[in-house]
């Protein structure tokens, strides 16, 4: 309201990404050209899309700083589909959320929430978890899953209107990913909760001043008094209380993946190479078994982990990951699953590892749980701290 620009990003999965979203594009977008258009132009008004098919909190938690800059106004999260409703989502979100409103100029976080009709978990989805987090940091949360449920209830044939692919030859109906008039309700549903705080600002902005003589500690007691709603609560949600006022410093890892800029390249491979997959997605994989890549990594505090694509099809078995030769200290990886999602999934190499760079070795095994006796693999990224 200053008239100032303001810098707009996005961390999500494939619905922020744009699947099914055609005509008109993903709901951020339509956000945009509402703001940038309708409540304050400016020619250097931005938006960055950090989102990433298949990719869930768990990594953008860890390295969401590849993606976007630190420097944002405003992001919004959209992981409701793409997380499961467990504890250790919770858990990853609030580390993303807080790590965000940790920045030092303030930045504000938007919740986006959808729905999807075809996860073995039902209609409920990590959205559920993140919901009690966002109601412990005062972020506003946008979900167009109430309003749209009782209509399907009503008539389960208005599947069609709500996950149909209108551009596809055959309208297909995708029943992971809402369509183009979902994108735009839940646009809608975005920038009319704007517009209200907006008129709210203003509103307060134009009221006349309180009388004086009004004390709220004397005359209404101390829960009526001045208080920064916008500090980030001292403590996580999942932390006892405590009386001393000591907080956690923030988590600040290191992270290079096959989307960032530069992208994660290795220091050798033997049977390996980069792949780009259909969706917008970037893997470096291997299928034989033996085939080994290397990596030089760098930590801190000692902790090294992974992220790579885990999921119930693509053939996918298991790789052996060890630190500076130490084949005894090796951990088992598995890509496949029984869940019945593809997303990208984190595992800790080592936890106590000298400061200072170190090498870590992965090797394609033998053993795999993938029925067809799969022995692809395929790495994400690498994170340290």
């Amino acid at each position: 309201m200053r008239g100032e620009p303001i810098k707009m990003a996005v961390l999500g999965g494939s619905v922020s990404r744009g699947r099914n979203s055609f005509p008109g594009g993903p709901y951020h977008g339509r956000i945009f050209r509402t703001w940038n258009e309708t409540f304050f132009p400016h020619p250097q008004n931005t938006i960055v899309d950090g989102s990433r098919p298949a990719t869930g909190t768990k990594y953008f938690s860890m390295c969401w700083g590849e993606h976007i800059p630190e420097d944002i106004d405003l992001v919004f999260l959209e992981q409701s589909i793409n997380d499961r409703r467990t504890m250790e989502s919770a858990d990853n979100w609030e580390t993303l959320a807080r790590s965000l409103l940790e920045l030092p100029h303030n930045v504000a976080v938007i919740s986006i929430s959808t729905f999807a009709l075809e996860f073995a978990q039902g209609i409920g989805n990590g959205g559920d978890v993140h919901l009690a987090v966002a109601q412990y940091y005062d972020i506003p949360v946008i979900s167009i899953r109430n309003a749209i449920l009782p209509h399907l209830f009503d008539d389960p044939a208005l599947e069609s209107e709500v996950f149909g692919d209108v551009e596809s030859p055959d309208h297909s109906i995708d029943r992971k990913h809402i369509n183009a008039l979902n994108h735009q309700i839940l646009s809608d549903f975005t920038t009319h909760w704007m517009k209200d705080h907006i008129c709210k600002v203003a509103s307060e902005q134009d009221a006349p001043a309180a009388p004086p003589g009004r004390d709220h500690h004397s005359m209404e007691g101390w829960w009526n008094a001045p208080v920064d709603m916008a500090t980030v609560p001292r403590l996580r949600m999942s932390e006892p209380w405590t009386t001393v006022n000591q907080t956690r410093p923030p988590l600040q890892p290191s992270c290079k993946s096959t989307t960032s800029e530069p992208r994660l390249a290795p220091s050798s491979t033997d049977g390996w190479s980069f792949e780009e997959a259909p969706g917008d997605k970037f893997y470096w994989s291997a299928d034989t078994v033996g085939a080994q890549i290397h990596f030089s990594v760098h930590t801190v505090s000692g902790h090294v982990g992974m992220f790579f694509l885990r999921s119930p099809k693509l053939g996918l078995g298991n790789v052996r990951c060890w630190l500076d030769g130490n084949l005894k200290g090796s951990k088992v990886v598995e890509g496949y699953w029984t869940k019945d999602v593809s997303t990208a999934e984190f595992i800790e190499l080592a936890t106590e590892l000298p400061t200072g760079t170190h090498e870590l070795t992965c090797e394609i095994a033998r053993q795999t749980k993938d029925p067809g006796g799969g022995h692809a693999f395929k790495i994400i990224g690498l994170a340290t701290v």
